[in-house]
């Protein structure tokens, strides 16, 4: 090949997946699900310390592709986008409830179900 010349090669399809899917900055948490019908929950962990955030996809997987802890007195506000797909959006109360965090919740598109904490909604 001279100087001048030069070769394009295609490359095989590619998919990328996020890996900053939920993401804590300036204590607000930043919470992204995929175009897929996901199953998205937030709620304390079993020590009542932290702020857990599970993403699962049932149609690629029924083993969660998130589960992140986040320290609860860093967190003053979770924001959800569900994205593409037929989401589920819902708070897990079963540890106790998120006090004094302020939820937004927002399905994007598809037939999304968003539940809420046992406060007003």
């Amino acid at each position: 090949m001279s100087q001048n010349e030069f070769a394009v090669e295609s490359l095989e399809n590619r998919r990328l997946f996020s890996l900053d899917s939920a993401v804590l900055a300036g204590g607000v948490l930043q919470v992204t699900g995929t175009q897929a019908a996901d199953t998205i929950t937030v709620g304390l962990d079993s020590t009542g310390t932290n702020v857990e955030v599970v993403i699962t996809t049932p149609s690629v997987s029924s083993t969660p592709s998130v589960d992140k802890t986040f320290a609860l007195a860093r967190v003053k506000s979770i924001i959800v986008h569900g994205l593409g797909g037929d989401d589920t959006i819902s708070v897990d109360a079963t540890n106790g409830p998120l006090t004094n965090i302020k939820l937004n919740f927002y399905g994007d598109s598809g037939d999304d179900t968003l539940i809420g904490g046992a406060d007003n909604n």
